[in-house]
């Protein structure tokens, strides 16, 4: 299982994230606000994870649109995308998506975000350090200027292989170090 699997099945079964806020491994634009801070008829960018998505026909064109609700940290709210912008924007929308639109409230029903556009929202990348072969003095180095978690993690390999390990150390250690046999790895 992915952990966005299990992220959604959580929120599906239980209505709250245990392992996370799915939005946590998503690059979220600046512009993005939370659905708790949006005005109504007021035009917002908010990055969310869209459940229940349902794409039909309307009845009085035959056009195709899509609703469902969109979820961030602070609130829930349901969404529409109308056949004019549905056309234009049906492929940047995914499971963890920013929507452009308005809220907008009527009468007696519940508000609902009128949607514009949409972007993918790109994941974050991890990177790390692997560091080929240390000498004693280098791997001294390292744990002389480990940081708790907020660097680069350093992985070992040696010729027995990968060696995970738990430290830590920032971009301007390794900058500065001179350890020469350095590969970076980013991965997702």
């Amino acid at each position: 299982w992915s952990s966005l699997k299990c992220i959604q099945d959580e929120l599906e079964y239980t209505s709250t994230y245990f392992s996370g806020d799915p939005l946590d491994q998503y690059v979220v634009s600046k512009d993005c606000i939370n659905i708790a801070d949006a005005e109504e008829d007021k035009i917002v960018w908010i990055a969310g994870v869209l459940t229940d998505v349902e794409t039909r026909k309307t009845r009085a064109s035959a056009q195709m649109m899509m609703s469902g609700v969109l979820t961030d940290r602070t609130g829930s709210i349901p969404f529409a995308i109308y056949p004019q912008a549905y056309e234009r924007i049906h492929d940047s929308v995914g499971l963890v998506t920013a929507l452009k639109g308005r809220i907008v409230a009527k009468d007696d029903e519940e508000p609902k975000f009128i949607v514009s556009d949409a972007k993918v929202l790109p994941q974050k990348t991890k990177t790390r350090i692997v560091l080929e072969n240390p000498t004693d003095e280098e791997l001294a180095l390292i744990r002389a200027n480990h940081v708790m978690k907020k660097g680069l993690r350093v992985d070992l390999k040696t010729d027995s292989g990968m060696i995970p390990s738990k430290m830590y150390v920032t971009k301007e250690f390794i900058e500065a170090s001179g350890i020469n046999h350095i590969l970076i790895a980013s991965t997702t």
